[in-house]
């Protein structure tokens, strides 16, 4: 029995929603080592700004906000999984983070496959997510979950494209 559980973020409670910004702004610090410097050095990207574009999305059908929490119903982790609009709709993961101490017993497995049920019930033919090309451990997560890299890019950071078809 999992000593967590996963359910949609709590737009009521401040906590959920401040723990959300904070560790989505810790999955870029932890994932993109050029956004390791100081805040002064990030001007308009800081905890405020990022409350915002969160509480922007948070409403929209398009968007899914999920949060991991421990048997003391304390937050741990969060995931938000959002449909975007090119050719054709899509899914993409755009944020995802479980505390250190929470790694390694599937959580972020169970968001991934939350996200992907999600996406399954909407009219989306595939998944995308943007994974630094250093980070081997999320690299291989998606990999195990049937994620290909289709394209590398260097625009901003350094990454790789993977995609999952869902048809």
């Amino acid at each position: 029995m999992p000593s967590y559980d996963i359910r949609p973020l709590d737009l009521t409670s401040n906590t959920e929603v401040d723990h959300v910004c904070v560790y989505s702004l810790m999955t870029l610090w932890e994932s993109r080592p050029e956004m390791r410097v100081g805040p002064s050095q990030l001007p308009h990207f800081g905890f405020e700004e990022h409350k915002q574009i969160i509480l922007a999305g948070a409403d929209s059908p398009n968007h899914q906000f999920l949060v991991a929490r421990d048997a003391d119903l304390r937050v741990i982790g969060h995931s938000i999984a959002v449909i975007r609009e090119g050719e054709a709709p899509y899914g993409y993961l755009w944020s995802r983070y479980v505390l250190p101490a929470y790694r390694r017993q599937g959580i972020s497995r169970d968001f991934l496959n939350r996200n992907l049920a999600w996406m399954r019930s909407r009219p989306v033919a595939y998944c995308e997510v943007h994974v630094h090309v250093d980070n081997m451990a999320l690299r291989g997560m998606y990999e195990r979950a049937g994620f290909k890299a289709v394209d590398r890019r260097t625009e901003r950071w350094t990454y790789l494209v993977y995609r999952h078809d869902l048809l």
